[in-house]
């Protein structure tokens, strides 16, 4: 049995960053910190995954979840999957970080021409494999989240 979440705040929460995007200038908002996904859609997967999550200007979140977990409920328009493991073994977190974040960059499609992240949480891949002029959503998020 799965733990209950509340689709509508997620939905309010989902609201309240798109403005806060629109003041920024920022047309996609990608989130790749695990407290900050579940703030975002209400997906808890526990400290061994790595979930990502992106929210575009329109409104639409993609999340990508491990494969075993993609049935559990969130507020999510898109929900995508990576491998957690290998012929049954789990994959260290900086793998399973950097194919959280490659489902999610092609499940995105085009990146617009601005962006924001979490700086502290982003890892190499997302920079690497996405240009961008982006722009640090840390503080964004951290004041949004103190407001449930």
């Amino acid at each position: 049995m799965g733990l209950e979440i509340d689709k509508q705040c997620c939905r309010v929460r989902q609201q309240r960053l798109l403005e806060a995007m629109q003041q920024l200038g920022v047309d996609l908002a990608i989130l790749t910190r695990r407290e900050s996904v579940q703030w975002l859609t209400g997906a808890w997967v526990g400290p061994l995954f790595w979930p990502s999550a992106g929210i575009d200007s329109s409104g639409h979140v993609t999340i990508v979840l491990p494969s075993r977990k993609t049935e559990m409920p969130v507020a999510a328009d898109t929900v995508l999957s990576y491998e957690e493991k290998w012929l049954s073994t789990m994959r260290d977190a900086s793998e399973q970080q950097a194919s959280s974040v490659a489902a999610l960059l092609d499940g995105l499609g085009p990146l617009p021409s601005r962006a924001g992240c979490e700086f502290t949480a982003a890892g190499k891949s997302l920079h690497s494999k996405a240009s961008a002029d982006w722009q640090d959503l840390d503080a964004t998020l951290f004041r949004l989240r103190r407001r449930k």
